[in-house]
């Protein structure tokens, strides 16, 4: 499914499509580097995707508690003056780096 956001039987939601991408953009690479933790900026990933989505759909995303469960992810700060800019969370170490099922 990560990548072209394709599901069996069908197209994935837009957050969740939008959860594979941050996580196979930045997430998996900032592992993979043996980062302790990764910092997303919004607009860099608004303009990655050609504005298919919102900043703010962005910022739901990056904020929401499913996108940090699903990937093990602990949010420890935002840059923001008045909407966050960017988000940084913290990696957390497992055998695998893919997201828990």
């Amino acid at each position: 499914m990560a990548g072209n956001g394709i599901k069996k039987g069908g197209r994935v939601p837009p957050n969740e499509y939008l959860a594979n991408f941050i996580y196979d953009s930045y997430i998996v690479p900032a592992q993979a580097r043996g980062e302790r933790q990764v910092t997303v900026p919004v607009l860099q990933v608004w303009k990655a995707l050609d504005c298919m989505y919102t900043p703010d759909f962005i910022r739901g995303v990056l904020g929401s508690m499913k996108f940090r469960n699903t990937y093990h992810l602990s949010l420890t700060s935002t840059e923001e003056a008045s909407l966050p800019a960017a988000y940084t969370f913290k990696l957390h170490r497992y055998d695998s780096a893919s997201p828990a099922a």
